[in-house]
């Protein structure tokens, strides 16, 4: 994210977590759940989002014991 927010400038990068911890980041901070699809919708639409670069992801060991996880 550092690196992103640099290239575009901090003011257009949104990061996004599952998880409410705050992390020092140069850019604006919000919790989503990738899978809550309203919650995405709404924050593509109110930061008025152009592209989403998604680093969401799966251990492999859960994603074995669980396929429907990592479809």
């Amino acid at each position: 994210m550092r690196a992103l927010s640099e290239y575009v400038g901090s003011s257009n990068v949104v990061a996004t977590d599952i998880s409410d911890k705050k992390v020092d980041l140069p850019c604006k901070e919000e919790t989503l759940d990738v899978c809550d699809y309203k919650k995405y919708e709404k924050l593509v639409k109110d930061y008025k989002i152009d592209y989403i670069v998604h680093l969401a992801s799966i251990l492999s060991a859960l994603g074995e014991k669980n396929p429907d996880l990592a479809t």
